[in-house]
């Protein structure tokens, strides 16, 4: 009998006569395939290894990727693009959101490690011991870091205002601080190249879209995505902004000189690629990354679902039950 992934439950019904009938098949396969993605929608392997992929992020250089993989223990993974080969980063248990230091010498990620959430710091080439950044009562996922490394922004959720936006700053010596907290969501925040502007998501309007504040005074918001957005991520050059709008890759092109300018949100592509994978605390991270050159994108393609080939019909199936389970 098939079953859906998603949540378990398995493709049948039953009359009020006792008529059974059923979708045959099994469960679908969890495996997903990272890709890259061109602005017109076409799609390419990147590797063919599948693994239970759900997020991925682009070194500085565009060499390798930082992938999470989903599991038992949830581990992140580094990939060298030329070489498709992967190395296991991380060996605790329950590690997620995965994204570079600005150098490409270090993988960030949440982990709720030894009971206790933060962020962690491990050298992209497997080496070394894995640095504690931060320690909380609650769920942490890294967002972004400022160009010289020494601004971390990250995602905290709190049960009494939800997610917020917290930043680091590395070389005060200070405990992370509060950066936007409201009574609504913030999440994904992402500096600009030149650390004058975050974007982020919020769900203040009633559903998610993307804001952009001026840095690091979180002066003036505005709006910039219409109809939803999530998972924000700038362009190399800080020119445009991409976002998720359910199953569409959108573009707003950004002028940030004396005033800030923004286009009209316009779709590039759509298709079945992951978006919003659910990782520890509840959060969710990003599920896609932009190349240097802005031309293509790496994004994580679930399993085909599998061909109904067959329906099944059972008749007196209640007669056939109590002739196999007796009171």
């Amino acid at each position: 009998m098939s079953t859906i992934s998603a949540t378990g439950t398995a493709n049948f019904s039953v009359s009020d006569e006792g008529s059974l009938i059923y979708a045959a098949g099994g469960a679908p396969s969890p495996e997903r395939q990272l890709v890259w993605v061109d602005r017109d929608g076409r799609a390419e392997a990147i590797s063919d290894e599948r693994r239970r992929y759900v997020y991925v992020r682009l070194s500085p250089d565009g060499g390798r990727l930082a992938v999470a993989v989903d599991g038992a223990t949830n581990h992140v993974w580094a990939c060298d693009l030329a070489a498709c080969a992967f190395t296991r980063l991380t060996f605790a248990w329950d590690n997620n959101y995965p994204i570079w230091t600005p150098d490409g010498a270090y993988v960030t990620f949440g982990s709720n490690r030894d009971g206790q959430p933060g962020l962690f710091l491990q050298a992209a080439d497997g080496t070394g011991d894995v640095r504690r950044l931060t320690t909380s009562n609650f769920a942490q996922q890294p967002g972004s870091w400022s160009r010289d490394g020494r601004l971390l922004l990250f995602t905290q959720r709190d049960p009494s205002t939800g997610f917020d936006v917290w930043m680091l700053n590395r070389e005060s010596g200070q405990a992370a601080q509060p950066f936007l907290q409201t009574r609504f969501d913030e999440s994904h925040p992402q500096l600009s190249p030149d650390s004058r502007w975050i974007a982020y998501v919020s769900s203040e309007s009633g559903r998610n879209e993307v804001y952009l504040r001026q840095f690091p005074d979180a002066g003036a918001k505005r709006q910039i995505s219409t109809g939803g957005g999530d998972a924000v991520i700038w362009s190399r050059d800080g020119r445009t902004l991409f976002y998720r709008n359910a199953d569409q890759m959108m573009a707003i092109q950004i002028g940030t000189g004396r005033e800030l300018t923004a286009t009209r949100g316009r779709p590039l592509f759509k298709g079945p690629y992951m978006t919003g994978g659910v990782g520890l605390g509840g959060g969710t991270g990003i599920d896609f990354d932009v190349a240097p050159d802005g031309r293509r994108f790496a994004m994580i393609l679930p399993a085909e679902p599998e061909s109904l080939h067959e329906i099944a019909l059972v008749e007196n199936w209640f007669t056939d039950l109590r002739r196999r389970v007796p009171r």
